[in-house]
């Protein structure tokens, strides 16, 4: 995981950080789905999307505050890839995660 997304995921809530964290299978777990998470945390499917977009809107303005291009925002320099599940999702917001690590 890129730094920037390690930066962005401590600025934001506990409930936002919990449902990027399950929504994109960060730190190696399966994505969750919106219908997982909200039985979970006892909200809506549409609550559970509109905790995550308002967390996606947090990092999209850490990215301009840092000046970051999309190229290398979420680059991990560790493992020398992008992180390609969140920047798929970012860089394409009409596309979902899901279960089986694809998107539609």
């Amino acid at each position: 995981m890129s730094i920037l997304v390690r930066v962005w995921l401590k600025k934001l809530t506990g409930k936002q950080c919990n449902v990027i964290m399950r929504r994109f299978g960060l730190d190696n777990d399966d994505p969750s789905t919106l219908e997982e998470l909200a039985e979970e945390i006892g909200v809506t499917r549409e609550r559970v999307r509109q905790i995550q977009q308002e967390a996606l809107l947090k990092f999209k303005r850490l990215l301009g505050a840092k000046d970051v291009g999309k190229d290398s925002c979420l680059y991990d320099p560790v493992a020398g890839v992008h992180s390609s599940i969140i920047s798929r999702y970012f860089f394409n917001p009409n596309s979902t995660p899901h279960m089986s690590g694809g998107y539609h």
